[in-house]
């Protein structure tokens, strides 16, 4: 629009406070937003001032746009208000922005104002309590790099809850947090959330937004109404336009981290919803190891760099995550093709939002924009075949990856159960029970390491314990392992080696 933008933060204000980030950047880009909007030449000012009081700091978003008389300014605050009709007609909007910002202001503790004058131009201002933060010494430790070993922070106690329907996503998490020391359960739906936060003590929920029977914000809205739980409560979402963000911190989310999760936006935001304030040695931090190895650069579709980093440097995992992919996924070009041609526009996107959001979290940058494509398509109604061809096309390279990883699987050590006694074997069952109870993550590792053991003597069982973990069904799982515990019990009475 040819209008010049002037950021101005007073010498005095402190580089760090502590508050509530996502809450002040929603309220400012809206403020700078309107200001744009209604103002068709001339400038618009954004200063941040210290006032003398010492205890509050001042963000001011002046232009020289359209004005607003008295009448509109004591109204100018309430939903769906502007100043007239052809206001509207003509700059489109409804002004619900500035309710929902007089509504995040004042649940900082502030307060928020207009001054104005018709065809003068405006300047709108909110004023919050910000107190200086000590300073954290995490950027410094994710400037170095993420490790394989991660960043061992203390997080060593604090208990997470991870509501996430999609379980390549939920193995990405729950990877992330449990290398730092998180205890980590899972909810795969709304309403267990609420049973979960509801009879367990929680440190934080990071919460789907989408998800079956009852989504994200409607989860977040009971917890704060009918539970009345302050619990810190994160938005992971695939979206993250201004109008979702608003819909979580409407809901009671204190934050959002977007899909594909980017483990330095996750740590940093987990940091200040904790307080976390320990210092980290930075001795203690391992060098970025080499994290490639000829399998991984032998993937196709995927960019591996960028999985590692996400997963903290864990090749295993990533391999892992990969080959569930393709598991998960392999009929999943017929089932779309079948959703798209009977008109099911409503399935066909549920289908291409998983692929993507799983494609992201693996590394599968193309596939991921293309499914994006496509799925904005069906939602818009729009004719999407001329994407198809290329998504079907990206997610056949990346199943092709199967064959690859099985045959590492296969030319891997395996140390087969006859040459182990029983003792070794129950530690490593008892050991797994445990992990089964907590519903922690790390029992996909420790199933791994039961079946090189005992997966050749009694691969049935076994397959159906696999399963029942890929699926986080932890009550099936525990009963199948008590089926292993009986049938290793019935192979040693008639002689088995193990």
């Amino acid at each position: 629009k040819g209008l010049n933008l002037h950021f101005d933060v007073a010498p005095d204000v402190p580089m760090d406070l502590r508050g509530d980030p996502l809450r002040i950047q929603q309220v400012l880009i809206n403020l700078i937003g309107n200001a744009i909007k209604f103002t068709e030449k001339g400038d618009v000012n954004v200063t941040i001032e210290k006032l003398a009081d010492g205890k509050n700091i001042k963000f001011t978003v002046s232009d020289t746009g359209i004005g607003l008389t008295k009448d509109d300014m004591s109204k100018i605050f309430q939903s769906f208000t502007q100043s007239d009709s052809s206001t509207t007609r003509r700059f489109g909007g409804t002004g619900l922005g500035l309710s929902i910002c007089k509504n995040f202001v004042e649940k900082m503790g502030g307060s928020i104002g207009v001054d104005s004058n018709p065809r003068k131009g405006s300047s709108f201002y909110f004023i919050l309590p910000l107190v200086p933060a000590e300073k954290n010494t995490r950027s410094s430790i994710i400037a170095s790099g993420i490790t394989e070993d991660h960043f061992k922070l203390t997080y060593e106690g604090k208990k997470i809850l991870v509501a996430e329907d999609n379980s390549i996503n939920r193995e990405v998490i729950g990877g992330i947090l449990e290398s730092i020391g998180f205890s980590v359960k899972y909810a795969g739906n709304g309403n267990e959330v609420i049973k979960m936060v509801e009879s367990e003590n929680f440190d934080l929920v990071l919460m789907d937004v989408q998800m079956p029977q009852m989504d994200g914000l409607e989860a977040t809205r009971i917890i704060r109404t009918k539970l009345q739980q302050n619990i810190p409560i994160v938005a992971t979402t695939a979206y993250a336009t201004t109008e979702d963000v608003a819909a979580c911190m409407s809901a009671g989310m204190n934050g959002y981290i977007k899909k594909p999760i980017n483990p330095e936006k996750l740590f940093d935001t987990l940091g200040n919803l904790l307080k976390t304030s320990e210092k980290t040695d930075n001795k203690n931090i391992k060098p970025l190891k080499n994290t490639m190895d000829t399998v991984l650069l032998n993937l196709d579709g995927i960019d591996v760099e960028s999985a590692l980093r996400r997963m903290g440097g864990n090749k295993d995992l990533l391999k892992r995550i990969i080959l569930e992919f393709c598991n998960t996924f392999e009929d999943a070009a017929e089932k779309l093709e079948h959703l798209i041609s009977s008109g099911d526009s409503k399935n066909a996107q549920l289908l291409l939002h998983s692929i993507r959001g799983a494609g992201g979290n693996i590394g599968a940058i193309a596939l991921y924009t293309i499914a994006t494509d496509v799925e904005m398509n069906l939602k818009e109604g729009k004719n999407a075949d001329a994407q198809l061809g290329s998504f079907y096309k990206e997610l056949s390279k990346i199943l092709k990856n199967k064959d690859i990883l099985l045959r590492d699987d296969k030319n891997r050590n395996y140390h087969p159960a006859t040459t182990l006694d029983s003792t070794t074997i129950n530690h490593h069952i008892n050991r797994l029970y445990e992990l089964l109870q907590g519903r922690r993550f790390e029992a996909l590792s420790a199933f791994d390491e039961l079946d090189n053991m005992i997966g050749n003597l009694i691969p049935q069982e076994m397959d159906k314990l696999n399963k029942a973990l890929r699926n986080y069904d932890f009550s099936k799982a525990k009963e199948e392992l008590d089926q292993i515990t009986k049938k290793l019990g019935e192979l040693e009475k008639n002689g088995g080696k193990c």
